[in-house]
């Protein structure tokens, strides 16, 4: 007798079609065993969620591996039933790992430059309570979609199906199914796959479900159901960014943000360009590792055209440049007239001193700016993870910026032999010592909270740097300073 396996996988919604957005996106799965000579756990996840305001386009891969407790009772193949909430009725057609291959290398690049409808039929007594949608086989899947109004209903007709289908009894969470249908997603994809070479990890070939929905959702809620570790990789097109506060309460991290052209959706999968008329669009990875208990609410995006995400280092690296500009153009107005003239008794002091500060101030300005192309947005680039450490290191630079170009400043107006010039070289060399003190403490003491950004490392290298021209630019400064005659 052939013993079979039964699991319930039940994967919750993705709702997306977003990238760089902000209006919902989702999908996950959970793994329920059946039975007591075989373990089944989920390692990994991964979706391409295409969502355009009110349809979605998800195509969903998922890894399953299992572990044989009683080998004897196993005959070479299992069978896993998943399950898959949605919000409306969906179609249902066979997918491609390609589609992954073809994103993946797109963003990459991006890196590196910068089925058959059998009639429904239906249980007795169940029937009405529990709705057949309609039945499809694609490949190794067997799916049935049913729509649902009770989530003790649903759990009866479960274990009745699997009864229908020679599967053991499942072990199913009523209470699970009711908070689904109780927020709206009454549409569940049952859908059995048989799968071989259960001690290896095997990615099942994936589905493509085309849905309405006024968001973007991925259940994560019902995935706590099983215990273990897990891995879920979603790639999100959409027509403007994802909000980042969702994603973060879900604990997910932003990968990537990054722009993707009609045309190469098409080369992805033609369904996901068929959602669009935009020429260029939103692409969002997310990413999730950790203890599926951790997934205690599923994640349910929005998009906006106005998102701070990007905009708030932006902010801060402009902020510190903008207000040296505006300040050294009213010193300048008000001042350079009243400041007198010099003469230098001993210009050897003031050439050396003019000398460091042009380093310095060439220091500060030409390697930030650099950098700042590199870390601010926009431009939109990869790689790109909102955070306080972002925010603080943009604020860095911006205020590097402005003192080099205070310290430029000054250079010109001690060539002018005005007072002035003295006064500007000594504040900005000054003021560089100090920033360099404060930022390298602030980072020492953000690391030990683990509050870390790449570029914040380089700029510590170029703020020491820095300070040793600054600091011998105080010194020449100094010595000029007692051989100068006004006039």
């Amino acid at each position: 007798m052939q013993f079979k396996k039964v699991f319930i996988i039940v994967i919750a919604l993705v709702f997306t079609l977003s990238v760089f957005a902000v209006k919902p996106a989702a999908c996950d799965k959970g793994v329920i065993p059946f039975g007591e000579y075989i373990t089944i756990f989920e390692p990994g996840q991964k979706a391409i969620i295409g969502w355009n305001g009110s349809v979605e386009v998800l195509i969903l891969s998922n890894d399953l591996m299992g572990e044989i407790v009683s080998p004897s009772e196993f005959k070479g193949e299992v069978q896993v039933l998943e399950i898959l909430p949605l919000p409306s009725l969906p179609k249902i057609e066979k997918g491609s790992e390609e589609s992954f291959r073809t994103l993946v290398n797109y963003i990459n690049s991006r890196i590196s430059r910068k089925a058959i409808i059998r009639p429904a039929f239906e249980y007795a007594g169940l029937g009405e309570k529990v709705i057949i949608e309609f039945q499809i086989t694609i490949g190794p899947h067997f799916i049935t979609v049913v729509r649902a109004d009770s989530g003790e209903d649903l759990e009866k007709w479960i274990i009745s199906y699997a009864h229908e289908h020679g599967l053991e009894k499942p072990e199913v969470t009523k209470d699970v199914f009711e908070d689904y249908i109780r927020r709206g997603y009454k549409y569940f994809v049952i859908d059995i796959v048989t799968i071989k070479e259960l001690t290896r990890i095997k990615t099942i070939a994936p589905l493509v479900y085309i849905f309405k929905s006024d968001r973007i959702y991925y259940p994560l809620k019902i995935s706590s159901l099983s215990q273990g570790h897990t891995k879920i990789k979603l790639f999100i097109v959409s027509k403007e960014r994802i909000r980042s506060e969702p994603v973060l309460k879900a604990k997910f991290e932003f990968i990537v943000e990054d722009v993707i052209s009609l045309s190469k959706l098409k080369e992805v999968d033609s369904r996901l360009a068929n959602l669009f008329k935009e020429n260029e669009l939103w692409i969002t990875v997310l990413e999730y590792g950790g203890s599926t208990l951790d997934l205690t609410s599923d994640l349910e995006l929005t998009t906006t055209i106005m998102v701070l995400r990007g905009l708030d280092s932006t902010i801060a690296f402009a902020t510190p440049i903008i207000i040296t500009v505006i300040l050294l153009t009213m010193l300048l107005h008000y001042y350079f007239r009243k400041s007198p003239f010099i003469e230098y008794s001993k210009p050897g002091y003031v050439i050396t001193s003019a000398s460091l500060l042009t380093l310095l101030g060439v220091l500060l300005t030409i390697p930030y700016i650099v950098l700042a192309s590199r870390v601010i947005e926009p431009p939109i680039l990869p790689y790109i993870k909102p955070g306080i450490g972002k925010m603080l290191a943009s604020l860095i630079i911006g205020i590097y910026i402005g003192l080099g170009i205070l310290a430029l400043t000054s250079v010109v107006l001690m060539v002018k032999k005005k007072m002035l010039g003295l006064k500007l070289g000594l504040a900005s060399a000054l003021t560089v010592l100090i920033i360099s003190v404060i930022y390298a403490s602030i980072t020492m003491i953000s690391g030990f909270f683990k509050i870390y950004y790449a570029a914040m490392g380089i700029i510590m290298g170029l703020g020491a740097l820095s300070s040793i021209i600054a600091l011998l630019s105080l010194i020449f400064i100094g010595l000029s300073w007692n051989y100068i005659v006004r006039k």
